[in-house]
């Protein structure tokens, strides 16, 4: 705990008072869903059956960084990640073939620059609260999410093995938009901000079932500007 105090107090005296540093959890309103269905292979008489539940939610936490480039306008970047579980099988006909039944990790890892504009403060003699908008662009990296897309890429028979870590190299990496909302609380005496936003991803050309658009709701502290 000591150490961990020494380490807060050299942020609060060393970050310039134009910038910032925090961190944050975040939480995705959007889980992954459920699918159940049967499909078979060119040329074979036998077929195979993909089951996925749906996760929950995905939850994890981000550093922040903060610049403030003019009296309204910060430049915000965000690295954070997102991690859920579901449970994934898939079974087959083919005599003796060793079906699958997991639980399968879902992680999203994503580097966020954000342009906020301050719509509104209100200050007091407790603290500054002001409220932003912004946009920026979004470089998002996504695990494979168990679907009959991604057996299909990766086997081309009934008969061949299948398993969830064989899939790691289908990572999809995608550049996207976000829209972005929040509040800022700035205590007036100490370079401290408590900061709660919302995020709207938005990345073009993901096929389902990976994630193509949602919400995040993120609540974090820093110090600094």
């Amino acid at each position: 705990m000591k150490k961990l105090l020494a380490v807060l107090l050299m942020c609060m005296i060393t970050v310039p008072s134009f910038a910032g540093i925090g961190i944050h959890v975040n939480y995705d309103m959007k889980k992954i869903d459920s699918d159940h269905r049967t499909f078979g292979f060119e040329g074979e008489t036998y077929t195979a059956t993909l089951g996925r539940e749906e996760s929950g939610n995905p939850v994890g936490g981000g550093i922040d960084f903060s610049f403030g480039m003019l009296p309204i306008v910060d430049l915000l970047f965000s690295l954070e990640g997102a991690f859920a579980k579901y449970r994934a099988g898939y079974w087959t006909d083919v005599p003796g073939f060793e079906s699958v039944d997991e639980e399968i990790g879902y992680l999203r890892v994503g580097l966020d620059a954000t342009v906020a504009v301050d719509i509104l403060g209100v200050p007091s003699t407790a603290s500054v609260l002001d409220i932003f908008v912004g946009a920026g662009p979004t470089l998002m990296l996504q695990a494979p999410i168990w679907s009959e897309d991604l057996i299909r890429d990766n086997i081309s028979s009934a008969t061949e093995p299948v398993s969830p870590t064989d899939f790691i190299d289908d990572i999809v990496t995608k550049f996207g938009l976000h829209l972005a909302a929040g509040v800022k609380v700035s205590p007036p005496a100490i370079p401290l901000y408590f900061r709660v936003m919302a995020k709207y991803y938005m990345l073009p050309g993901v096929d389902e079932p990976n994630l193509g658009r949602w919400m995040t709701i993120s609540a974090g502290v820093g110090f600094g500007g």
